[in-house]
């Protein structure tokens, strides 16, 4: 008996054990922040960003992501080559730099690796091995710029780049009208192997219940304050909405069509929608109580009267 007893108890231990390594070992992604407002005048682009924030760009102006998040910094492109801002780069991703003025020299810490830098050196020394980069690191407007794929996949991180056409999928983001020529996003990608991700069909089902309980309350709000008949239109909607579908990958999120275009966090379940005019576009965090987002179905479904 005893010995059946202390088998229970290891077998008992063991699974407890298994538990809590099981917690101990779950990986969560912290949010994104995609949100953004990009409008198009007179050869600038002028972001609007989540925290109200404004800055006006050249139309050369790359959007850099980093972890589906855009960062508000400047790229730029030498001799083909992205750099972009180094403390911008590494510290979201989790290092940190090092300044060294009188050897103008930029020292990068990040999970057990250096990298250091001269400015307008080719040669990157690496856990001290010298390697050689395609472009150099330079100061431009005091600030350090390095190139981005060189330290991005030293690190492990993906880079990313959209084509400069006008493409929802690779311009899924920040989406410039092709008669500007922009070159499009630039999307650095680092995340936790162990991180557990929705899967597709809940990508699906998420979207198809929000856009359901958003166009109950689309209907209400527009027939209240517009007489006609928008039977046929209303029918096209949901039938848009019933088959909604992953179109595509973007970095963290999957892309979704259904009664519009939609961003859908694998890892934390959040919902962007995207929205374009002539003159502008932008990322919102949809939720169904929200007005501003029955603008959704005007723009794409309802031509107002004048």
């Amino acid at each position: 008996m005893k010995k059946c007893t202390s088998i229970l108890v290891l077998l008992l231990t063991a699974a407890l054990s298994a538990k809590a390594l099981a917690a101990d070992d779950s990986v969560t992604i912290p949010e994104a922040d995609p949100v953004h407002k990009v409008e198009f005048s007179f050869g600038k682009s002028i972001i609007t960003f989540s925290n109200g924030e404004t800055a006006e760009y050249g139309n050369d102006y790359k959007a850099l992501f980093i972890n589906g998040s855009l960062i508000q910094s400047d790229v730029k492109t030498v001799n083909n080559y992205t750099l972009v801002p180094i403390r911008k780069l590494v510290e979201t991703l989790g290092g940190s730099v090092e300044w060294i003025e009188s050897t103008q020299t930029v020292i990068i810490h990040k999970d057990n690796l250096t990298i250091e830098m001269v400015i307008g050196s080719n040669n990157v020394t690496v856990d001290g091995v010298i390697k050689t980069t395609a472009v150099a690191p330079n100061l431009y407007d005091d600030y350090t710029y390095l190139p981005i794929r060189f330290v991005s996949e030293t690190f492990g991180a993906t880079v990313d780049y959209a084509t400069g056409e006008y493409d929802t999928v690779n311009n899924v983001f920040i989406n410039y009208p092709i008669v500007q020529g922009i070159q499009g996003n630039v999307i650095v990608d680092q995340f936790d192997i162990n991180a557990l991700a929705k899967s597709e069909t809940d990508a699906v089902e998420a979207i198809k219940s929000l856009m359901n309980t958003s166009f109950t309350g689309f209907k209400t709000y527009y027939t209240s304050d517009h007489a006609g008949d928008y039977t046929n239109i209303f029918n096209l909607i949901q039938t848009n909405i019933d088959n909604t579908s992953v179109i595509a990958m973007v970095s963290r999120y999957y892309l979704l069509e259904s009664a519009g275009l939609f961003l859908y966090d694998k890892y934390t379940g959040s919902i962007y929608s995207i929205g374009s005019s002539k003159n502008a576009n932008w990322v919102r965090k949809y939720s169904p109580g929200q007005a501003e987002n029955y603008q959704i179905f005007i723009d794409g479904y309802i031509e107002l009267p004048s």
